[in-house]
């Protein structure tokens, strides 16, 4: 769920839901920025799948628009970004953005604002 804190890690796996902003119009060459209180954002640096502090992961899946969820499916149509949306708080502060029908690339620069490029 947005903004829950599991205060450690967060394994996303097959058939797992969550409850995720969408974007639905995300195309190759777009970015998407994430802003967050404190510090700046690795890609998956820990524990390979596992949401750990101050990471984000990209998740494949399905996106279910009439109720607002998403459903990790490794042959899924969209991708979602999972992150730590504050690090300033211990723990995990999971976030999740969904992009709708996206499955490309997506290529971190880290710093005050993360961005992350499609392609």
């Amino acid at each position: 769920t947005a903004g829950t804190n599991f205060g450690g890690t967060v394994t996303p796996v097959a058939t797992d839901t969550l409850v995720a902003d969408a974007v639905t119009d995300f195309v190759a060459g777009d970015t998407v920025q994430i802003v967050r209180a404190g510090g700046t954002l690795a890609a998956d640096a820990g524990t390979a799948g596992t949401l750990e502090a101050n990471e984000f992961l990209l998740v494949r899946g399905n996106y279910v628009a009439a109720t607002n969820t998403f459903t990790v499916a490794a042959g899924g149509t969209s991708t979602a970004i999972t992150y730590d949306g504050d690090s300033a708080t211990g723990g995990v502060q999971q976030e999740t953005v969904v992009l709708v029908g996206f499955t490309g690339t997506l290529t971190l620069t880290a710093g005050a604002t993360s961005t992350l490029l499609g392609s």
